[in-house]
């Protein structure tokens, strides 16, 4: 396992029969879906972060509270996602909690669904057009939604896209990304963060 991780190119070493083999099991894997889809009587799809990677988003872990992206799984030393996306937050720090939740929005806007997404709503529409269909998901970047699978949809946490006046002046939510699609949220400066960086103490 070390020898093919180091090696890229040993991949192209492999027995021809071996290769041959693999792609057997994976046209055996998709015949069995393709079965499975058509003599389906209702479509359940359960999504996480995982299905966003390969839009080129990272999941909440593995962004920091500057808004870029780490390779660490904890968002920062000093700031969790936990905290960052919270109204605790939006109360007590508000430029860390808008640079947090501001680099997650654009990343999602400037993102576009990936094959995986359009699979679904392929699915969806060839086998399932009469709403024999529903999707649950934990995430929270609209995907979905923008590959066209509205229909059945439930976000569990939510969705990024669509936000509400942070005082009360109205009970409506609305959806950004409809109302403004390009809209995009300025880059929060370092300094106003680290300015913030107190107050938790002061709010145990």
């Amino acid at each position: 396992m070390a020898n093919v991780v180091d090696e890229p190119n040993s991949l192209k070493a492999l027995d021809t029969g071996v290769c041959a083999l693999l792609d057997l099991l994976r046209e055996e894997r998709c015949a069995k879906v393709a079965r499975s889809l058509v003599g389906a009587d209702f479509l359940l799809v359960a999504t996480g972060a995982g299905a966003s990677v390969g839009c080129g988003l990272s999941t909440y872990r593995t962004y920091e509270a500057m808004g870029s992206h780490s390779t660490s799984t904890a968002v920062s030393d000093q700031h969790g996602y936990e905290d960052l996306a919270s109204p605790f937050a939006l109360r007590t720090m508000p430029a860390a909690f808008y640079q947090f939740m501001g680099a997650f929005y654009n990343a999602a806007r400037n993102a576009s669904p990936s094959p995986a997404y359009r699979t679904l709503r392929a699915w969806q529409d060839l086998f399932f057009p009469d709403g024999r269909a529903a999707t649950f998901t934990s995430n929270v970047d609209g995907m979905h939604a923008r590959a066209g699978c509205e229909a059945g949809l439930l976000e569990c946490h939510g969705s990024k896209m669509r936000w509400q006046c942070a005082a009360p002046c109205r009970e409506a939510v609305w959806d950004v990304a409809e109302a403004a699609p390009a809209f995009r949220f300025p880059d929060y400066s370092a300094s106003a963060v680290s300015e913030e960086a107190g107050v938790r103490a002061a709010f145990p």
